[in-house]
């Protein structure tokens, strides 16, 4: 227990506080995935009222678009604070994060309470109905779950941004021990926080998101399609993956690109095969179980009576669009494994480096995952699951790619986890996302307990280096005025 505490001492910034920052990040960056729909006493009196539902609520869904955008700069601002603070950072904090989130989240209470009290303007319409400031308030706490958890995310940030001006906390964000990394230039490892800032600021999601789609819906107009074919997905998949490997590759430096290139060869069979078998392990292993039970079950109550079950039942086939998903699977690869997996392991060693990816990786997902009809206890739970099972397919693929030397092994075992994912999710037999959590981390155990990595971990010393967000960067004498 002792050597687990230090470890994970070991993987969190110096200063807790830091941590707050990073969690108000979060919770502003999953606010625009939950739910901002009125509550249902609203919808039933406009319905009594005869007013049109679309003229009523197309203002309040435009309002709540636009301060989507809020949102996402917030977010990406505070990322890049986290990494670069520069001179000033309090007041950067205040304006870049704190302003523009407080500015949309206000923006969609305003525009909800409007239309709660039926008037143009909120505080006319609470004058004349006798109504106390509390209830506005309480409306407005109604929204749903986007309102309470950017409100939460704007706490947490505050705390940080006061702690800030009273010189209690710093930026960039710290760790306690780092592991010096003598093979690495200064160069390289600031290379590496750029990719680390596009993997996890949402602005990034929606610049490759918009490299993806324009040209295929061009390509959809041209050819009078009304509805995408099945090479539109594909041609869909490559341009969003080419985009983000263009991008990072582009961030990453020439060295790390170096190191990409070195893992870019086939290897050996056999770890191609184990990428394959190990996803399809995690998820099929409770069909088949399932399957072996109630063909045991007909074999004593039921022969001769009814048909045995058919295995084929309990595996349903992938869809062909699926092929498609391989396409950012390998994007994920170059990026998480390729770049960052091996300046992370050379600088901090291998299972320090390979846990601070998986923290990124998870934080990459953040933007994309979707919460709407989750409590909030479940998407907390929701995003916990997240964090833990990067962390554990993290260590798995990881342990893929330098057993290996090749990226293609991860990339076979991401894509077919994905596939499974997709393929069987209405399948009753999937195992469940605990279930899954814990075979991988049955699996990672396995593979480092028989068959453990050969790097040696470098020394650690005692001092404090700088880490952003979700991975690490270097500070400067000029970080902190």
């Amino acid at each position: 227990m002792n050597r687990l505490a230090r470890f994970l001492r070991s993987v969190v910034p110096a200063d807790p506080f830091q941590l707050c920052f990073v969690a108000g990040l979060v919770c502003l960056t999953i606010a625009p995935h939950l739910g901002w729909r009125p509550s249902h006493d609203l919808l039933s009196e406009i319905a009594e009222s005869g007013r049109m539902h679309g003229e009523v609520w197309r203002p309040y869904y435009q309002v709540v678009v636009v301060a989507t955008f809020g949102y996402i700069f917030a977010v990406s601002a505070g990322y890049f604070l986290c990494f670069w603070p520069g001179k000033r950072p309090t007041r950067k904090v205040g304006l870049l994060v704190l302003l523009p989130a407080a500015a949309s989240t206000l923006a969609i209470a305003a525009k909800y309470v409007s239309l709660r009290t039926a008037g143009y303007s909120a505080l006319a319409e609470l004058h004349g109905s006798g109504r106390s400031v509390s209830w506005l308030f309480k409306e407005a706490w109604t929204m749903g779950n986007g309102l309470h958890f950017a409100v939460l995310g704007i706490v947490f940030i505050a705390v940080f941004f006061l702690r800030l001006l009273a010189g209690r906390s710093t930026l960039p964000l710290t760790l306690v021990d780092h592991s010096r990394d003598t093979s690495g230039s200064q160069a390289n490892w600031e290379a590496c926080q750029s990719v680390i800032w596009m993997s996890v600021a949402p602005i990034t999601a929606v610049v490759i998101g918009l490299l993806g789609t324009l040209p295929t819906n061009a390509v959809r107009i041209l050819a009078h399609y009304s509805r995408p074919a099945l090479w539109m997905s594909y041609l869909q998949g490559f341009l969003v993956a080419s985009a983000t490997i263009a991008i990072a590759l582009s961030l990453a430096g020439a060295e790390n690109r170096k190191s990409v290139y070195r893992l870019l060869r086939l290897g050996k069979p056999i770890f191609l095969l184990t990428g394959l078998a190990l996803p399809l392990l995690v998820t099929l292993s409770p069909a088949i179980v399932r399957f072996l039970l109630d063909r045991v079950h007909w074999a004593a109550q039921d022969y001769g009576r009814y048909a045995p079950p058919r295995w084929q039942d309990y595996l349903p086939v992938p869809e062909w669009w699926t092929i498609a998903l391989v396409f950012a699977a390998f994007a994920e690869e170059v990026i998480f494994r390729g770049v960052l997996q091996s300046r992370f392991v050379d600088r901090y060693g291998a299972r320090r480096g390979i846990f601070l990816v998986g923290i990124v990786w998870a934080g990459c997902h953040f933007f994309t995952d979707s919460y709407s009809t989750f409590s909030p206890v479940d998407i907390s739970i929701g995003l916990l699951h997240r964090i833990a099972l990067c962390l554990a397919m993290g260590f798995a693929l990881a342990w893929l790619t330098l057993r290996s030397g090749s990226l293609f092994p991860a990339t076979v075992a991401h894509w077919t986890s994905n596939v499974g994912h997709i393929s069987l999710s209405e399948s009753p037999y999937i195992p469940g996302a605990w279930v899954e959590l814990i075979l991988w981390l049955l699996i990672v155990c396995v593979l480092f307990r028989l068959w453990p990595l050969k790097e040696a971990e470098p020394q650690l010393v005692s001092t404090t280096e700088p880490l952003p967000a979700s991975g690490l960067c270097d500070s400067s004498e000029s970080a902190i005025q």
